[in-house]
């Protein structure tokens, strides 16, 4: 996907109270927000993760991803 997509998606979820965010120079850093009023949803997500193989290969991709420094991503990037 492209970063204006990613961007937007994330947004929604923003929006919508399932995710907090915050920047630091050019990096935004988004993790699950607590749950409050979303928690049916997050519990719905968290099944659906569970029983989905394309969401465990992600997570395992999301995994090696960390991994890596910022530099280096964004070298590969290029």
């Amino acid at each position: 996907m492209t970063g204006a997509t990613v961007s937007r998606h994330l947004g929604v979820l923003q929006q919508a109270g399932l995710i907090d965010s915050r920047k630091e120079g050019r990096w935004v850093y988004c993790r699950l927000a607590p749950p409050a009023d979303t928690k049916p949803v997050v519990q719905w997500l968290e099944s659906a993760i569970v029983e989905s193989k394309q969401m465990q290969a992600d997570i395992q991709s999301l995994g090696e991803i960390v991994e890596i420094t910022r530099e280096d991503l964004c070298r590969q990037q290029r």
